[in-house]
């Protein structure tokens, strides 16, 4: 995740979170699997098939845990960005006189 700056110390997000964040009934909610492949489980069962779907299953597993992680750092960045933008914005004004 990149956090870029330009002009007099405005915050930018230059990424975008992997998993999927909406809105239902105005709680937040949060799916980090959008970037992430979920195996299928296999059609017979022999056991190479059982343990590639293992095997697949672990790096869904994996690949979940990243993006939330990920989606975390993220959040984390936009929220102090606005914070920082929300902070400047203020003491501009007062700067200016009112």
């Amino acid at each position: 995740m990149a956090l870029g700056f330009s002009g007099a110390g405005s915050a930018q997000l230059l990424s975008r979170p992997e998993g999927e964040f909406r809105t239902f009934i105005g709680r937040l909610e949060y799916d980090p699997a959008r970037s992430c492949y979920k195996p299928t489980r296999p059609y017979s069962d022999d056991s190479y098939a059982r343990q590639a779907y293992i095997d697949q299953a672990k790096r869904h597993m994996e690949c979940l845990n990243a993006a939330t992680e990920n989606d975390l750092k993220y959040a984390e960045k936009a929220i102090l960005a606005g914070h920082k933008k929300a902070v400047d914005e203020f003491l501009d004004e007062v700067r200016r006189g009112y």
